[in-house]
């Protein structure tokens, strides 16, 4: 295909040479749309994150843990406190350092959970485990007629997190 130069030749006109772009507009060109596709990418990725983020919901009350996630498509998981058999804290070492994790649960008939990470898991399976005692035993009157807790030790939920991570919160 000829180029716009030997397009606009005149009758009878030569070409002495045609120069080449610098090479170095070639690479820089290269790199722009390497840089901005990782740009857009992680653009795509930031407002996906930012979605999940504001659509993600974990909280506990006094009978039940109710977890949800999305918007216009919602997926909803709730397990109340008197079905919960075990809760594990999965911590990695960013976890640890900066105070997150996942909880782990399982229910009666209801399998596995995960929650999203949250920060202070540890203070969060200690209030669940708080919560479900109140449940199991609730207050019991005393010889004076007043009220007192029964003791909720034995009623922890199981854990799987090790003593040297519990220690550190």
């Amino acid at each position: 295909m000829p180029t716009y130069i030997q397009k606009s030749q005149a009758e009878g006109e030569n070409i002495l040479h045609e120069a080449d772009i610098a090479w170095p507009y070639h690479v820089i060109s290269w790199l722009a749309l390497i840089f901005l596709g990782i740009l857009i990418i992680g653009i795509v990725i930031f407002v996906r994150m930012q979605i999940w983020l504001h659509t993600t919901e974990f909280g506990l009350t006094d009978r039940k843990i109710i977890y949800k996630v999305g918007f216009f498509s919602r997926e909803t998981h709730e397990i109340p406190l008197t079905s919960l058999d075990e809760v594990t804290i999965e911590q990695g070492f960013w976890g640890w350092l900066f105070g997150y994790g996942q909880l782990r649960l399982w229910g009666s008939g209801r399998g596995e959970l995960c929650s999203p990470p949250v920060m202070n898991p540890i203070l969060i399976r200690q209030k669940m485990s708080d919560a479900r005692a109140e449940i199991i035993r609730p207050e019991m009157p005393t010889e004076h007629g007043s009220t007192s807790k029964g003791s909720r030790r034995q009623y922890r939920l199981r854990s799987h997190i090790p003593a040297h991570i519990a220690q550190n919160h």
